[in-house]
């Protein structure tokens, strides 16, 4: 039996570029706090050229009371409204034209 038969993942992996360089620095902060084992800490995963964000209502919300960009609001909701369980971003991901980018 293969797994992948059964059922599959909605991820999305974008550049780090469509983050701010503020939102890098929320989104590196809560994923130390989730790897030190804080009960608060919203599912955010260094991946050491990126991050891995488990997408959940609970998970946004958190993340948007910081403060992050009105892009990165954006892009949680818009992963909340797709149905996407993961949202990456990654220096080597793709960038897309139609979104804002950011030099940094």
């Amino acid at each position: 039996m293969k797994l992948l038969d059964i059922a599959a993942v909605q991820a999305v992996e974008l550049s780090t570029a469509h983050i701010t360089q503020a939102d890098s620095e929320c989104l590196a902060r809560f994923a130390a706090d989730y790897a030190a084992g804080s009960d608060d800490a919203p599912y955010v995963f260094d991946s050491k050229h990126g991050f891995l964000i488990i997408v959940g209502v609970i998970t946004v919300a958190k993340i948007k009371l910081s403060a992050i960009s009105n892009e990165l609001a954006q892009l949680l909701d818009a992963a909340l409204d797709e149905g996407l369980l993961i949202l990456a971003f990654d220096s080597d991901g793709n960038r897309h034209d139609e979104l804002t980018s950011f030099d940094w």
